[in-house]
């Protein structure tokens, strides 16, 4: 299994999305999530010393955290699954 940057799983995300069948539910509902993630992160990184490090680490830890717990509510769609279990091991993907 290859480890995939977060720049390789939003190309393969936006990807899926544009298939000619479209998205269906259960991928919205892996999805979604997945790029609010990735947009919380981006901000966190760009607060930069307007918060305290005691805030900063607490928001970085709930994110590290909200990636596995994702990962474990995939149920049907196969690309969901795939992806997710990239992400099992240590929360990255």
């Amino acid at each position: 299994m290859n480890q995939k940057c977060w720049a390789d799983l939003l190309r393969e995300l936006r990807a899926i999305e544009d298939r000619p069948n479209g998205s269906r539910d259960d991928w919205l509902d892996f999805a979604k999530p997945l790029q609010r993630i990735d947009t919380d992160a981006v901000r966190l990184a760009t607060v930069g010393d307007t918060v305290s490090p005691e805030q900063r680490d607490e928001k970085l830890h709930r994110l590290q955290d909200s990636v596995p717990e994702l990962a474990d509510t995939v149920k049907l769609h196969s690309d969901a699954q795939r992806l997710a279990k990239c992400s099992r091991t240590d929360g990255r993907f």
